[in-house]
């Protein structure tokens, strides 16, 4: 039988309380059951996450720093940092348990299993679930040293909303303290009702870090209320929320992913997993030095024929007073 992480106790019924326990035995987990791009820096590396695939959808993982050219407003750059797929990469999970995936939490775990799987020993794990709160529940840990028996717990407040966007902020926070190569994944149906933050101010923060992001959104519900008011409203709801989880993807590098059948989960993460463990990373620091909150355009070459290339296309610097 295959080594497995996360695992799943039990089902349950509508917001009764549940555990899931995340026992990892080596490097798997368990279930028993290109837009505009923009970074913004305040030191003097700006930092460029890179993937190269050919025609065929496959990484190409035998590029040196020779290889590539970086230009900033068309001017070209020294690449002082460069990170070869062989780097290990933070991978942030942010996972939502509540709403219509507290029922498919078995799934979702399982998706996970597969998602880890492609992950290397030396790669980092972070683990954090959100509903009416955000919990911690893997801290920064390599994955061949995650422990087992670690536990995620749904509780009463995840009925009263769902805190997403305060999610994102937090993981967004924790990513902006770790260097090196650096992911967060998001997996929720989009929905959220908190108070302390919004979908502008999690753009604004995500485009300013340096973390790749990839979301994957849940559940698009189909079936507006008869009353035409009611219905023009729910549309459009239902669109700003697909429109913020693309935009979080694709202004910071990645892919946005829809998933219908939580069946499908599989192939999304898997997708996500290849690429986050073969981006290059170049660094470079600006011939021209930047005036405060100035933005340059960023343009990355392969001398490779035939490739698709995806790269952030924007920095702004936010230096210090």
């Amino acid at each position: 039988m295959p080594d497995r992480r996360f695992s799943t106790l039990c089902t349950i019924p509508a917001y009764a309380a549940f555990t899931v326990a995340i026992l990892f035995a080596c490097s798997i987990f368990n279930a028993t059951y290109a837009q505009e791009e923009v970074i913004r820096v305040d030191t003097n590396i700006v930092a460029v996450p890179v993937s190269v695939l050919d025609r065929g959808g496959r990484y190409i993982s035998t590029l040196k720093r020779e290889d590539f050219k970086v230009f900033e407003n068309g001017i070209e750059q020294e690449i002082t940092e460069f990170g070869t797929i062989d780097s290990p990469v933070t991978v942030l999970m942010l996972l939502e348990r509540s709403g219509i995936i507290r029922f498919q939490l078995p799934k979702l775990v399982d998706a996970a299993n597969a998602f880890v799987r492609q992950m290397r020993p030396d790669d980092s794990l972070i683990a954090v679930t959100f509903g009416g709160g955000t919990e911690t529940v893997i801290k920064e840990t390599k994955v061949k040293d995650v422990i087992k028996g670690v536990r995620i717990e749904a509780r009463s407040e995840d009925r009263y909303g769902i805190y997403m966007h305060e999610s994102i902020d937090e993981a967004l926070k924790i990513m902006r303290k770790l260097p090196g190569r650096k992911a967060i994944v998001v997996f929720s149906e989009g929905n959220d009702s908190g108070k302390y933050s919004s979908a502008k101010n999690n753009l604004r923060d995500a485009v300013e870090g340096d973390a790749t992001i990839y979301t994957i959104k849940f559940n698009t519900p189909t079936s507006p209320p008869s009353s035409i008011a009611k219905a023009k409203w729910y549309l459009d709801e239902v669109a700003r929320r697909r429109q913020f989880m693309i935009d979080l993807a694709t202004r910071t590098g990645g892919r946005a992913f829809q998933v219908e059948q939580i069946e499908n989960l599989d192939a999304a993460f898997a997708e996500i997993a290849a690429e986050v463990v073969r981006q290059y990373s170049l660094g470079y620091t600006p011939a021209k030095p930047p005036a405060k909150n100035e933005r340059r355009q960023i343009k990355v070459k392969v001398n490779q024929p035939d490739v698709v290339l995806r790269a952030r296309k924007e920095v702004v610097f936010k230096m210090a007073k």
